[in-house]
This record gives structure tokens, sequence and C-alpha cells, in this order.
């Protein structure tokens, strides 16, 4: 069984509401709000993929 890593599902949270904020925000007509969304989705993935990287595939460090 693999064992829970409170990290990584913080992580993948903090990703899928980053992105969701984008999709949403993605029609608004406010360039810089767009941007900032964007920044902070990718932002969000990055972390995410740093800790997979880090973690390996065994998942937890």
């Amino acid at each position: 069984m693999t064992e829970i890593d409170p990290e990584l599902e913080r992580l993948e949270k903090a990703e899928q509401d980053a992105q969701g904020r984008y999709l949403r925000l993605e029609s608004f007509h406010d360039v810089q709000v767009v941007e900032a969304a964007r920044g902070l989705w990718a932002s969000a993935l990055c972390a995410l993929e740093d800790y997979r990287a880090k973690s390996g595939p065994g998942g937890i460090p």
C-alpha cells in the first residue's frame, strides 16, 4: 500500500485551484488580472513538478 504524502496532496490541490482560477478569469477583460492568474498557475505547477522530481517514483522523499 502506498503511503499518503500530505505535501504532494497540498501541492496538487493548489495547482488545481490555480488552474481553475485562471480558466474562470481567462475571458476577463483586464489583462493584468489574467496574467496574474496565469502566473500563479505556472508557479503552482512548477512547485508541483519540482516536488515530484525530488520525491522520485517512490513518492515521499
